[in-house]
């Protein structure tokens, strides 16, 4: 392996640079009566994600992965069944209209300003909907 000084970094928008709006979920919850707080709703995020990307990777059905994310997310907060799926197909609705991955992760905006700094080219990737680039300029 050669010793080439590396250049260019790559990160991934998503979980990486840009996070789920917890605020904005937090309120939605809220207006139904679920009480819960932005560590919780991070916390079964976390949880949410990890579960799903193995479901994936063990060959489960990719095309329910997005409602099954966020019926685990609920769940772990509290939010009632009975309600999951409405609370989803808002969720589904403001992630076309705005995007529900747009707050900057904690770090991340200082990260890339140093890398940037250090000299280093900066690349995004995400599977994301092709809003990243806009999403991570309202995130700073």
């Amino acid at each position: 392996m050669s010793r080439r000084r590396v250049e260019t970094v790559l990160l991934d928008a998503g979980g990486v640079l840009l996070d789920l709006d917890y605020a904005f979920l937090k309120r939605l919850l809220e207006a139904r009566e679920v009480l819960t707080t932005v560590e919780a709703l991070s916390e079964s995020e976390a949880v949410a994600r990890t579960t799903i990307d193995r479901r994936v990777r063990e060959g489960g059905r990719s095309s329910e992965a997005w409602r099954d994310y966020f019926r685990i997310l609920l769940t772990r907060v509290g939010a009632p069944p009975e309600l999951a799926e409405e609370i989803i197909d808002t969720l589904a609705e403001a992630h076309q209209r705005v995007g529900l991955w747009t707050v900057a992760v904690d770090g991340a905006v200082a990260t890339v300003r140093a890398l940037k700094e250090a000299g280093y080219r900066i690349g995004v990737v995400s599977n994301a909907e092709g809003r990243v680039e806009r999403d991570l300029e309202g995130a700073g």
